[in-house]
């Protein structure tokens, strides 16, 4: 409420003029537009906060992840250079935490894969064995191992497995790390090659989404890889290679077509950085196995020194 400056009488706030005499009220009025004017000032401001809200929504949208991830199974070409000209940087995100998350489960995958043949492979292996000394002298496999043996041998295993300590937590941050070395080493190459070869620039992040989505029929084909190993080991790496075959025909395409290179030059990055990945990632492999065959002997160690086998 207010009050009319020449006559005294009570008003709102709002009016213009004095209900009782008529008089404008200046303060009334200046209050009035300077409510105006905030609001005029205000309103473009909250605009620009609601548009930069919405620029950061759109950045962080997953709409087309999933379609991305089946396109890279059934057309992994068309899908790989769909992604790398519309994929938006928090689908990157999401596919580049996907593919390390998945190795890394892999890797476990693998190692549980190879612990639960343990015991097929030490029959096999007792058998050849048992048939090599009967070639040698025969009639001695009775004299070397019989049938109760292998039971027994069999049944030290199952028993051994139970106790034996698997750095499963680990293996899992060792092929998590892979992929992300994978990753890194791309982007690395790619980058460089693009900006010796070519005249034209690619931005980073094209760049990365490249070295990103590449990995992908890699890891779907290492998928199918275990799976068939339980049938054929053999069947198993040759699938595997499919995968790697088709990332690399993947890299080359789209080096060639969303990265402006010609196909000489980009048929030689790919080359390149196939090479150097798969060195870093043997040299890695080795290392990790080593460290891991080191604990599971330590802790087959002390298993043994506990149940005395």
């Amino acid at each position: 409420m207010s009050y009319c400056h020449n006559c005294g009488v009570q008003i709102e706030l709002e009016d213009v003029y004095c209900t009782n005499c008529g008089t404008k009220q200046v303060q009334a009025s200046s209050a009035k537009e300077e409510q105006s004017t905030t609001r005029t000032q205000t309103k473009p401001i909250i605009s620009e906060v609601v548009r930069g809200s919405s620029n950061l929504t759109k950045g962080m949208s997953f709409t087309g992840l999933g379609d991305t991830l089946i396109k890279m199974l059934i057309k992994p070409v068309t899908g790989a250079k769909e992604f790398v000209e519309k994929g938006e940087k928090g689908s990157v995100i999401a596919i580049t935490a996907i593919i390390i998350f998945i190795q890394g489960i892999l890797g476990v995958w693998k190692v549980s894969q190879f612990i639960s043949s343990l015991q097929n492979m030490a029959v096999d292996l007792m058998q050849k064995a048992m048939g090599f000394m009967n070639l040698i002298q025969p009639g001695s496999i009775g004299k070397l191992l019989s049938s109760n043996d292998i039971m027994e041998l069999t049944a030290q295993i199952d028993k051994l497995k139970n106790f034996i300590n698997i750095p499963y937590g680990k293996i899992f941050v060792q092929n998590s790390a892979l992929a992300l070395i994978a990753i890194a080493v791309l982007f690395i190459i790619i980058y460089l090659g693009t900006n010796i070869l070519s005249k034209h620039k690619s931005e980073p992040i094209q760049i990365f989404k490249t070295a990103t989505v590449v990995l992908i029929p890699t890891l779907y084909f290492e998928i199918l890889s275990i799976m068939f190993s339980y049938l054929s080991v053999y069947a198993g790496m040759v699938i595997g290679l499919i995968g790697i075959v088709i990332s690399l025909a993947t890299m080359a395409m789209v080096i060639k077509d969303k990265l402006s290179i010609d196909e000489n030059h980009s048929t030689f990055i790919t080359a390149v950085s196939g090479i150097v990945v798969l060195i870093i990632v043997v040299i890695c492999l080795q290392k990790f196995t080593a460290s891991n065959i080191s604990d599971i002997i330590m802790s087959v160690s002390n298993v043994i020194k506990t149940i005395g086998f």
